[in-house]
């Protein structure tokens, strides 16, 4: 739940910061924060699936 609320963060600064409308950066960071967001919740099912793997192992 960490890793969501941080990138949750992380996208919303992002926007705030980089309106795309007035700057060329804006699509780059929405796609860089975008990448983060599902890079986190990929590595959230992976450490979750390895724990329930381990689980069943024993």
């Amino acid at each position: 739940m960490d890793v969501f609320i941080s990138a949750v963060a992380v996208v919303v600064t992002v926007h705030i910061a980089t309106d795309p409308r007035n700057s060329p950066w804006g699509p780059v960071y929405g796609l860089a924060a975008t990448l983060y967001l599902l890079g986190c919740l990929c590595w959230r099912y992976v450490k979750r699936r390895r724990v329930r793997d381990e689980v069943k192992r024993r």
